[in-house]
């Protein structure tokens, strides 16, 4: 994958995805960087992963992407 800020944040949103299906209240962070990520192909080191999920909503967000839809947005109307 080229790396260009449009498939950077589609990566980040990915995993954002996996993140919020596997986490329960008894799985730490580090469990799943380094057992459940890795199942998926995503290898990324745990302060890695921590500035992608305090990212927000907002810098997810590409100018140009049409493939995104914010579901808050859909709430304003």
């Amino acid at each position: 994958m080229a790396y260009n800020p449009k498939n950077k944040l589609r990566a980040f949103r990915r995993i954002l995805a996996i993140y919020s299906e596997v986490k329960q209240e008894d799985i730490p962070d580090t469990f799943i960087v380094a057992k459940v990520f890795p199942k998926h192909h995503i290898y990324i080191s745990l302060r890695t992963w921590m500035t992608i999920k305090h990212l927000d909503p907002a810098e997810l967000q590409y100018e140009g992407d049409k493939d995104f839809v914010d579901p808050n947005q859909l709430q304003l109307f």
